[in-house]
């Protein structure tokens, strides 16, 4: 929340948390909304990530939207580009979604290793006014109102996660976005869902 304190709004969906986390949200002034049932499984996990990005642009007052997981947070050379896109009407005829790099940081010291396939960029600023949809339940993607618009990758701006070296924690994960896959390959007109 620190790395974003200086947005017009920040909002916070919040999933039945225990610990303090409203209670810090309160305190940087966020606007706090619960996850209704239909977002999420009994066990309070999320079961439709698209679905729940659409809600927050609905939900959102400004049309220059960036996604954050709650751990992660923005690294200040984002903040001036974000802050331009917020503004530039050219930017907002051409483009509907830009890519931020994800980058782990361990014993707080940034693994910046560039490869490829490395650092991990993710749509996460969109303008909401050129997006039509998220599609896919897990491992979402966005579609643009139309086919003109663009993606454009940031350089140098980026998302900052601490690296968890948790076997066990991780294998979790990746069954839960497993079972997420599986129910969505089956289910019936998968396929004419992701707008082929």
């Amino acid at each position: 929340l620190n790395s974003v304190k200086n947005f017009r709004e920040i909002l916070v969906l919040d999933g039945g948390s225990t610990d303090q986390t409203l209670n810090i949200a309160k305190k940087y002034n966020c606007k706090i909304r619960k996850k209704t049932k239909k977002f999420k499984f009994k066990n309070n996990k999320i079961k439709d990530f698209s679905k729940l990005r659409d809600h927050i642009l609905k939900l959102s007052k400004n049309d220059l939207v960036l996604f954050l997981d709650s751990d992660e947070f923005l690294n200040k050379s984002a903040l001036k580009k974000i802050d331009f896109y917020s503004k530039s009407q050219i930017s907002k005829k051409k483009y509907y979604s830009f890519l931020l790099g994800r980058f782990p940081i361990h014993k707080n010291k940034i693994i910046n290793q560039k490869t490829i396939f490395y650092p991990n960029y993710q749509d996460r600023l969109f303008y909401k006014s050129n997006i039509k949809t998220f599609i896919k339940p897990v491992h979402e993607r966005v579609i643009p109102k139309n086919k003109y618009l663009m993606k454009k990758k940031i350089e140098n701006a980026s998302i900052l996660f601490p690296l968890d070296i948790n076997y066990k924690k991780n294998y979790k994960k990746c069954e839960y976005y497993f079972e997420i896959e599986k129910n969505m390959v089956t289910r019936k007109n998968f396929f004419k869902s992701l707008n082929f």
